[in-house]
């Protein structure tokens, strides 16, 4: 009986601890807590961006706002007090119930009540430039102190509050009567013009009592940017390709059409040379040079190809190419090899001065490229080059601010076709420069391609170019890479290196 009896007992007990289990299963999560009495400790963190002077625009308080998970305000314009502490400032700490919320406003003042920093809001143009943004996420968790670290920018004055997201009165300031002016910029080059340029720009306002605003941005195509219209003057300084311009206007010249073309002079550079490697482990092969030679108006006169002999260690003049013009536009162009004429284009063209046809005969026998203009916008969409053997093919062409973007070959004589899609750096290509429209128009986009993609049906490469690589100096490029591997074999490559030299 005993046994039994302690049995019954053990028994109890058990069920007791699995109804006591099975109770804690069944309640609500919370329900046996009273949120109101967890509370966080709260601090907020940040460090001062490059170049800050503390000692002029010390920072002393911050103004802050945190909204709930359902983006509802719980705190509005909280003024908390700010101290630096082995390089980084914190906030005062403060209790909330605890909770997760979203910081929506951080901007920090100075003794004066002047606004020097802040937390750009996502989507903003600083919120681009910065890592952090706003809103952010703090982690109210009951017990110890929790710091929350954000990342600010410099505030100048307090009209660059739309730059960071936030109202001008958020920074202290009263809204000035704005007018959105259009930007846009180009660049001559030697007569040639680059509209599809990317230049940074500072807008500096100022007035006679000695206020000022500024506002800076990168322009690509056509920019508009609110201005304040209470300033008397406007400056305007901006930069590309390392040369700085600058212009300056009065209030009534900038907000008389609410749109500036910013344009500039900039002088040409012909290319002298280029030199051509195979690069190696450990080393690099020599493989071509050419020499440009140009004629008393500055016009491309001739263009001679040297190949690397490796067994005589010399350049070896292989190919000459002569232009020739009349009444100021490219006539003809023969290329010659050891004084033997190889071939002649003779080139065509129409009233407007566009290229017509290029008509070419040689030892090899004749060909025809006829340009091909849209029969209702008049613009350019390809070439169709026909042989004296009846074979010939269509090259389509698509060009956006001044470079093929893409070109493709459709089905001729032929089965075999191809396309290939560019894409471009924003850098002066040197061919360009020279001014010639040459048969393939390899010669024909204003800036450098720095990657594309081609495809092959019928017959196709061995090796296709894979990856460029640039380096630039004054807009120029000096050097280029290029990655190439192999069409059908994505392992196989090699790279080659072509080094620039120009005349000034």
């Amino acid at each position: 009986m005993k046994v039994k009896f302690l049995n019954f007992f053990a028994a109890t007990a058990l069920l007791g601890m699995f109804a006591a289990c099975s109770g804690d299963d069944d309640a609500l999560p919370g329900e046996n807590e009273n949120p109101g009495s967890q509370k966080a400790s709260i601090k907020l963190s940040f460090n001062p961006p490059p170049l800050f002077n503390a000692s002029e625009r010390q920072p002393a308080y911050a103004v802050i706002a945190m909204t709930d998970n359902n983006q509802v305000e719980v705190v509005s314009n909280k003024k908390v007090t700010l101290s630096l502490k082995a390089g980084s400032y914190f906030t005062e700490e403060f209790e909330m119930p605890s909770a997760t919320y979203r910081l929506s406003s951080f901007v920090v003042f100075n003794a004066e009540d002047k606004v020097v920093l802040a937390t750009p809001h996502e989507g903003s143009l600083k919120g681009e430039e910065l890592q952090m943004a706003l809103p952010l996420v703090v982690d109210g968790k009951a017990g110890g102190t929790i710091v929350t670290n954000t990342e600010v920018g410099q505030v100048f004055v307090v009209e660059d509050a739309a730059d960071f997201g936030y109202a001008v009165e958020v920074f202290g300031g009263k809204s000035d009567e704005v007018t959105l002016v259009s930007f846009s910029a180009s660049i001559n080059v030697g007569g040639f013009i680059y509209d599809n340029i990317k230049p940074s720009v500072l807008i500096t306002a100022t007035d006679d009592e000695g206020n000022s605003w500024s506002v800076g941005r990168d322009i690509d195509g056509v920019e508009n940017i609110s201005i304040p219209t209470r300033f008397d003057y406007y400056y305007i300084s901006w930069t590309h390709w390392g040369d700085i311009y600058e212009r300056e206007l009065t209030r009534e010249e900038l907000f008389e059409n609410h749109a500036v073309k910013l344009e500039a002079q900039k002088a040409i550079k012909r290319l002298k040379s280029e030199t051509e490697f195979t690069l190696l482990a450990g080393g690099s092969k020599l493989e071509s040079h050419v020499d440009y030679i140009y004629n008393e108006e500055g016009k491309l006169s001739r263009r001679d190809f040297y190949h690397f002999n490796d067994d005589t260690n010399e350049w070896v003049l292989q190919l000459i190419t002569w232009y020739e013009y009349k009444n100021g536009r490219l006539d003809n162009v023969k290329r010659t090899m050891d004084n033997t004429l190889l071939d002649t284009q003779l080139y065509h063209y129409r009233s407007d001065g566009r290229v017509s046809k290029i008509v070419q005969t040689g030892l090899n026998g004749g060909q025809e490229a006829v340009w091909l203009y849209n029969s209702q916008t008049d613009a350019f969409t390809g070439i169709r080059y026909s042989f004296d053997n009846g074979n010939f093919f269509t090259y389509h062409y698509e060009f956006d601010k001044g470079n093929i973007v893409s070109e493709y070959s459709g089905v001729g004589s032929t089965a075999g076709t191809s396309s290939s899609q560019k894409h471009y750096d924003s850098f002066i290509n040197p061919h360009y420069l020279l001014g010639i429209t040459d048969y393939f128009l390899r010669q024909s986009s204003k800036n450098n391609v720095n990657g594309e993609t081609q495809s092959y049906a019928g017959s196709f490469p061995i090796y296709v170019p894979g990856q460029y690589t640039y380096t630039y100096h004054n807009g120029y490029p000096t050097e280029k890479e290029v990655k190439y591997v192999g069409y059908q074999n994505p392992t196989a490559t090699y790279t080659s290196k072509t080094v620039y030299e120009y005349e000034n």
